[in-house]
């Protein structure tokens, strides 16, 4: 009888993830202990699963702000928070696959405007072609070498985990199977606006033959710490007002999230 009760319990889990983030001809591995990934990145390039991936776990209060902009100003649903041996990943379902450039546009935008201040290096997008990232373990999973399990978790429990992050025993699969019951797919509308909002403002940034000195406004520089980008913005007459304001407030809690040094 557990044996009966631990098969349907992992039916319930692939089943969840079938409905959200598998591939259309992605099949679940029947063997119960065959090594499953999740494919981001389909051979013609679409792509269903988007993973926000945060390297540390000091990081939560930034990832706690950012899941709950992505309800409240974005109305996005219900998204997955998994914690790993080394940080956090966000899963993101889309409804229906969209081509691997949108889907970067997507990500990419959503960085931009919730993430910038944090240090680079600390987040990453995936999938990402440059990385050769396109497919992530399935969770939950076990790392051998960490000794420690990575699981979705409660939203609600994000903090339990900064500094100590994984979990140490296995988790039950019926409960990741319900915190995955909650989880919604992105329509294609709702994602469809936010990559018309990427567009619309790359669109609305002045050309550089605008003005003579819009050459000058940002010069040719690379830059290794996101801040120091967003000082320039922010004291640049060449970028409009409330993207100078939009820099300050990154700053901001910039600040008072890592405090001088950004650590």
């Amino acid at each position: 009888m557990v044996i009966h009760d631990a098969v349907m319990t992992n039916e319930r889990l692939a089943a969840e993830w079938r409905r959200l983030y598998l591939l259309p001809d992605e099949r679940w591995p029947d063997a119960d202990d065959a090594v499953r990934n999740c494919r981001l990145l389909s051979a013609e390039s679409n792509v269903r699963s988007l993973v926000i991936e945060f390297t540390r776990t000091s990081d939560w209060p930034v990832l706690g702000s950012f899941y709950e902009s992505l309800q409240t100003d974005e109305e996005l649903p219900a998204l997955a928070i998994a914690v790993t041996p080394s940080g956090y990943q966000l899963w993101l379902s889309l409804a229906n696959p969209v081509s691997f450039v949108e889907a970067r546009k997507f990500l990419m935008h959503l960085q931009a405007k919730y993430l910038a201040a944090l240090p680079a290096g600390r987040v990453a997008l995936l999938p990402d072609t440059a990385s050769g990232v396109s497919e992530l373990p399935v969770i939950p999973n076990f790392d051998p070498e960490k000794q420690k399990w990575a699981a979705f978790i409660d939203p609600g429990m994000g903090s339990m985990f900064i500094d100590e992050p994984g979990l140490d025993i296995a988790p039950n699969p019926e409960r990741q199977a319900d915190l995955l019951m909650s989880v919604k797919s992105i329509s294609s509308q709702m994602f469809r606006r936010i990559v018309d909002e990427a567009s619309d403002r790359v669109a609305a940034q002045p050309s550089c033959t605008a003005s003579p000195i819009q050459a000058t406004a940002f010069p040719s520089t690379s830059f290794n710490d996101p801040r120091e980008f967003l000082l320039l913005v922010m004291n640049s007459s060449q970028v409009t007002l409330s993207e100078r304001i939009a820099a300050a407030k990154a700053l901001l809690v910039a600040k008072a999230t890592y405090g001088a040094d950004g650590e």
